[in-house]
């Protein structure tokens, strides 16, 4: 039996993905007769955006595409000898731009195709192809974000109506997919699974090979008696490490290779009021900061990579402290980042020892300047606090990217103003400052309590694709949307006066490990 394991547009091709290599080695370990494939379709389309271009600037000049060209040689551009944040960020902007544009009119006819108005579009044919040639039993598809809903549902109608292969939906994105239960979505995935793959996967693999059966995972799981319940993952110790060797490692848009890894499941905090990541995994869980660097020193040997960005939810300072002192102990070389929680519990002595493990950045969740806003959104953090960990961790030599957003319900003028006065006063402590607005998460306590952030939701049952990453929403009290976007657009570029050259380095963070050895 064969599954593919597939990760379709649109993720930018930075960095091979972890959630399906690790799939790949767990379930390879489960069944002597079954082969998995991974296929990262974002490296496809990123060939198929070259060629396009390549043919449309030989039949006429034309200086956008020539200047996605450029962007993508600096990008692709391998070795750390000539490699600069400002060239790659600025040459990150221009590629990311062109290809959201082009994905933009992809889905529009993707989503034609989808409902049965247009037949499929000339474009999508080579990456159908792709699928074909495989030969697979089975197809499993990653959804992490919700900008590859329509690539994702566009491929499933073809993978079941032309070649019957029965197809999966999964992954962290499910918690925005409220849509699947609508059709004629529901028509296109045989199995639904929310939340953690490995144990609801092995139960559908059982189910084609006799070892079971279950009923057919017919729309959301969250809706269905038949659910599969992805929450059950055992000690995550047991887990092996991933197996990336059907990735092409040199098609990566990145001088060198950031891996992602990972030392829980869970969020240690889980109450912040905005966030709905709580719906991607069961209870909070540690691995051992042994196993860790087991993975660490495995990938080092396997693929000479010793550079790699934790992706947990945030690695608390007591874990922190543990998987340093592995590090260290080992005298393993390499260089990590991490989400931190601002909190005080990150002292100079944690702090240090992780500088001296190769933590070189830290990414804090700050979200605002005001207690009250804090408060307002559950973070469990004091403005104060946030001032001196990023102190001490500006000491210990590591650099502070520190995220925000504006626009939480109940967040006022004079908040944003607090917000802007206590970056004023950090400053000296930052690398960068990211910032987003506020966005309605379904499954977040402001989604299932609306009335008490002064908010009513809008469509709250035919939320569409496009809808699917924020649920639609209006204040109830009168807000002067057209002031609040003013003040929202006043603080954006306050934070990109802050930020001057790094203004981009927020959101491509993985390559900020390679600027600083």
């Amino acid at each position: 039996m064969k599954l593919l394991l597939i990760l379709p547009p649109s993720i930018y091709p930075i960095t091979p993905p972890l959630g399906i290599s690790l799939l790949k080695t767990y379930l390879s370990s489960c069944y002597s007769n079954l082969t998995v494939k991974n296929i990262d379709l974002n490296i496809f389309f990123s060939r198929y955006l070259v060629k396009k271009v390549e043919s449309e600037l030989s039949k006429h000049e034309n200086s956008t595409i020539k200047d996605f060209l450029a962007a993508h040689r600096v990008m692709q551009k391998k070795g750390l000898e000539s490699f600069t944040l400002k060239s790659y960020g600025n040459a990150g902007v221009f590629f990311c731009s062109y290809w959201n544009r082009e994905l933009k009119k992809l889905n529009q006819a993707l989503n034609e195709y989808i409902l049965n108005t247009h037949p499929a579009p000339d474009e999508l044919i080579p990456f159908f192809k792709i699928i074909e040639k495989e030969n697979a039993d089975l197809i499993g598809f990653s959804v992490i974000f919700s900008s590859q809903f329509y690539f994702t549902i566009g491929l499933a109608k073809w993978s079941r109506e032309i070649l019957g292969i029965p197809t999966i939906i999964g992954g962290a994105a499910m918690r925005d997919l409220p849509f699947i239960n609508q059709k004629p979505y529901n028509s296109f995935f045989d199995h639904v699974v929310e939340g953690e793959g490995e144990v609801p996967l092995t139960h559908i693999i059982d189910s084609y090979i006799g070892r079971r059966r279950i009923f057919r995972t017919d729309y959301h799981p969250l809706n269905n008696g038949n659910q599969i319940d992805g929450n059950n993952i055992m000690n995550l110790n047991s887990l092996p490490s991933p197996d990336y060797d059907d990735l092409p490692f040199n098609e990566y848009l990145s001088p060198a290779i950031v891996l992602s890894a990972i030392t829980s499941r869970g969020c240690g905090w889980g109450k912040c009021s905005f966030c709905s990541h709580h719906h991607s995994y069961g209870a909070l869980r540690f691995k051992s900061a042994s196993s860790v660097v087991n993975e660490l020193q495995e990938m080092n040997e396997k693929y000479g990579i010793y550079h790699f960005d934790m992706v947990d939810e945030f690695l608390p300072p007591k874990q922190l402290e543990s998987l340093s002192e592995e590090i260290i102990n080992r005298r393993l070389h390499v260089k990590f980042s991490f989400l931190g929680r601002p909190v005080k519990a990150y002292t100079d002595t944690i702090l240090n020892k992780a500088y001296r493990a190769g933590a070189r950045f830290i990414f804090w969740g700050v979200e605002s300047g005001s207690q009250r806003v804090l408060n307002l959104m559950k973070k469990g953090t004091k403005v104060d606090d946030i001032e001196g960990v990023l102190k001490r961790s500006y000491q210990a030599g590591i650099r502070n990217c520190i995220y925000t957003f504006t626009g939480f319900p109940g967040e006022t003028g004079k908040d944003r103003q607090q917000t802007m006065s206590f970056i004023e006063r950090i400053q000296a402590y930052l690398f960068v400052v990211h910032t987003g607005r506020f966005s309605l998460q379904l499954g977040s306590h402001v989604h299932k309590h609306p009335e008490k952030y002064g908010i009513e939701i809008l469509e709250p049952d035919n939320i569409r694709p496009s809808h699917a990453a924020s649920v639609p929403y209006r204040y109830i009290n009168g807000v002067d949307i057209a002031a609040l976007t003013r003040e929202q657009d006043r603080y954006d570029q306050f934070c990109r006066e802050i930020n001057g050259d790094n203004e981009y380095y927020g959101r491509m963070r993985r390559h900020l490990l390679l600027a600083y050895e």
